[in-house]
């Protein structure tokens, strides 16, 4: 019927107009109130840097797997084997997304994808750490206090306390006096700063109270323990 060839052609030209970039908007719109403002921030960084300068101008419904290859192909001539994988996931976002605004006339490219993302190589995994005996754990420490005098008093802390707190270097780094109850001998993560995203409670043994009273004297004024 003409009503029905009307319909028809009103939603092919909402498919041509709908590009990758608007739908990546719109799901990136869809996920603010329930991801963390840090967590957002990277996947609009990610779809600016890795996907909108060749993928932004496309309407979705005419993206390709020969397209997806070709941008993730380089990552993966490069080694960088978790950043094709993680892109590979965020444009099946964007199109899974689409696919349930019924944008795409394939809604099986989600599926290419997922297939597409297990064949990625793994490379071997390598170990960035060393075991250490107590003894070396000892020496480590030595050497630590030995050396702090090279560098600034917030570095030379935030170094000593590391092996009593056992945290991310982010973390660590990005310490808050409104985070930390020395009376209490408590130091309490807000779940919005670790990876988990739940809260992390890190009883403070003795040496660590220690060095935290020590460098309140220079930082306590301020938010941060180890500012810089």
């Amino acid at each position: 019927t003409r009503q029905a060839k009307a319909d028809a052609a009103q939603d092919e030209q909402r498919r041509e107009g709908s590009t990758f970039r608007a739908v990546a908007e719109s799901w990136l719109e869809k996920k603010a109130s329930v991801w963390v403002a840090g967590h957002l921030k990277r996947r609009r960084e990610k779809l600016e840097g890795y996907l909108y300068h060749s993928l932004g101008n496309k309407p979705i419904a005419q993206i390709t797997m020969a397209d997806i290859d070709g941008i993730i192909r380089p990552f993966i001539r490069d080694g960088k084997i978790e950043t094709a994988k993680r892109t590979c996931d965020l444009i099946r976002n964007v199109m899974e997304h689409a696919d349930l605004m019924e944008l795409l006339d394939n809604s099986l490219i989600s599926v290419k994808i997922s297939k597409y993302r297990k064949e990625i190589p793994t490379p071997p995994r390598r170990n960035f750490y060393q075991e250490m005996s107590p003894e070396q754990i000892g020496e480590l420490l030595r050497k630590i206090s030995e050396s702090q005098m090279r560098w600034t008093k917030t570095t030379a802390s935030a170094l000593k306390l590391a092996p009593y707190v056992f945290l991310r270097a982010t973390e660590l780094c990005e310490a808050r006096w409104s985070e930390i109850d020395l009376d209490k001998g408590e130091w309490l993560i807000p779940a919005a700063r670790m990876k988990a995203r739940r809260e992390h409670l890190v009883p403070l043994c003795r040496q660590a109270l220690e060095i935290l009273r020590d460098i309140r004297t220079f930082t306590g004024g301020g938010e941060f323990v180890f500012p810089s």
